[in-house]
């Protein structure tokens, strides 16, 4: 073969080869548990010990945010010449994105949140924002993509979406098309699919500086990255501030 490459590289800690190994990551161990620890102590010994080793070998590693990269320089002691830097993609085929006609019209407010794990996305954060909109007298609806649970008129909820089917996959980019704001509230992503899948059809995000996402989501250009993400009022302000601004939300 003229190269390997792997996103899984911990198996490879034993690999030795004069055929170039190239790895593609999205967070390293030391990077995930500094921010959200899910790892035993022993765990995390024996995994940074195998990545050490893998990506020392390795000819080059593909990450998709400059957080990442710091981690790899800083945690790991790689040189930068050996990493790479591509932004996350949508997980979307080429095909699929067409003709996007967005309603420039934000009244309702039309959020949007994707999300398979409640707590790490905060889905709660996201309830907060539009029920705190709503008693302001901001006309807003969220959609909760991904997840089942009892809505109400404000507040409603669309199962999780098989993108390999046709069918399903053009219900699932439908909410994107017709939403005004992905709300990704996450309190932690390595980089995050759908800021990228929102990008998109047009849909601006907002969301934190958490792991990656401030290379996924470019400030000011295809949504906004908030300092502070764990606060709601937050995102409450952003919102506000589009919706009073339109001719800032078309651009």
């Amino acid at each position: 073969f003229d190269l390997i490459f792997t996103v899984f590289p911990n198996p490879l800690c034993f690999f030795y080869s004069n055929i170039p190994l190239i790895i593609s990551l999205d967070t390293t161990f030391i990077g995930q548990q500094s921010q959200w620890k899910i790892n035993s102590y022993i765990g995390m010994i024996i995994s940074i010990w195998q990545e050490k080793r893998v990506f020392n070998h390795a000819k080059s590693i593909i990450t998709y945010s400059e957080w990442c990269k710091k981690d790899l320089e800083k945690n790991y002691h790689i040189s930068p010449e050996k990493i790479f830097v591509f932004p996350m993609p949508a997980a979307i085929p080429r095909n699929e994105i067409k003709n996007v006609g967005k309603n420039l019209n934000i009244s309702p407010i039309r959020l949007l949140l994707v999300a398979r794990e409640y707590y790490r996305k905060g889905v709660d954060i996201a309830i907060q924002v539009v029920n705190s909109l709503n008693a302001s007298g901001f006309n807003s609806i969220l959609t909760i993509c991904g997840l089942e649970g009892k809505g109400n008129d404000k507040i409603r909820y669309v199962g999780p979406y098989n993108k390999s089917i046709n069918s399903q996959l053009r219900e699932y980019t439908n909410h994107y098309k017709q939403a005004h704001i992905l709300i990704h509230p996450a309190r932690f992503e390595a980089a995050g699919i759908t800021p990228s899948e929102a990008a998109a059809y047009g849909t601006p995000t907002i969301t934190n500086k958490i792991g990656g996402l401030n290379t996924t989501v470019k400030n000011g250009v295809s949504g906004y990255v908030l300092d502070n993400g764990l606060d709601y009022l937050e995102y409450v302000n952003k919102i506000i501030f589009l919706h009073q601004n339109p001719d800032i939300y078309k651009e």
